[in-house]
């Protein structure tokens, strides 16, 4: 993000003053967003390992089992 420091150079208290409740207003608003996609993040994680085991038991039963069948 490109930030033009000049415009706020000649403001009045009041602009500033807006200018900077404004801001915060969209530091929440951030904050939150990254809260709820972090939140999203860790739950496509935690599915994603469940998967991972799923399919690495899966092939460790694959692997037993023919081993199983060829010492027969």
């Amino acid at each position: 993000m490109q930030i033009n420091y000049k415009k706020y150079l000649n403001m009045s208290e009041i602009q500033l003053l807006n200018s900077l409740l404004s801001i915060d207003e969209k530091v929440e608003k951030l904050k939150i967003s990254t809260q709820e996609k972090l939140k999203d993040f860790n739950k496509l994680r935690k599915f994603l390992r469940t998967q991972l085991k799923i399919i690495l038991i899966s092939q460790n039963m694959s692997l037993y089992l023919m081993k199983r069948l060829k010492q027969r």
